[in-house]
């Protein structure tokens, strides 16, 4: 159970739980764009009012299972991680997520949804920073904004390719080369 859904009626955690399995199941199977929620609820065991009731469509839910995902990870990064050189920042993120079940990997990867994971991992990120420390504070906020962005999206992307190879380069060597190529992007504005 997350921190947000710790303060909820239990029957609401249990039928969130319910649809959130469904989704999890359905997008291992195909597309999240593919699923709807007639196929969602079927397999969830609620009715449609019901889903509705929760959430308003089915990218609601996807952003609301990639916030408990992302909230779970944020427990996981050492502060000194997001303060200190991007190579441990790479290596955090890649860690985390070279052990992510299908349906995470996913969620992450589906290019059909990669516009809202790719917005909500750049304010997580952000909002972890800010409470560890801004490593760029010397510069103005859009400069700040726009390496926040640099990094998140360029690690989504070598991530996302690193899948689709099926990951046929181990994750040592990932996590080494990534890491040089974000430290050096970054390299010129600490």
């Amino acid at each position: 159970m997350t921190e947000r859904e710790g303060r909820l009626d239990p029957r609401t955690v249990r039928t969130r739980a319910a649809i959130k399995d469904a989704f999890k199941e359905l997008v291992v199977e195909r597309a999240a764009r593919s699923i709807t929620v007639a196929e969602l609820t079927r397999r969830a065991g609620v009715g449609r009012k019901t889903f509705y009731l929760h959430y308003e469509t089915i990218e609601a839910l996807y952003e609301d299972l990639m916030c408990d995902l992302l909230e779970r990870d944020a427990a996981t990064y050492d502060e000194t991680v997001l303060v200190g050189d991007m190579r441990s920042t790479n290596r955090a993120f890649f860690n985390q997520w070279s052990r992510a079940e299908p349906w995470e990997e996913r969620l992450l990867c589906d290019p059909s949804y990669a516009s809202v994971c790719d917005e909500l991992m750049v304010r997580s990120y952000r909002r972890n920073v800010a409470a560890s420390g801004e490593p760029y504070a010397h510069h103005d906020l859009a400069t700040q904004e726009m390496i926040c962005d640099f990094l998140v999206s360029n690690s989504l992307r070598f991530y996302r390719r690193w899948v689709a190879s099926g990951k046929a380069m181990p994750l040592e060597q990932v996590v080494e080369v990534t890491g040089e190529l974000l430290e050096h992007g970054v390299s010129a504005f600490r």
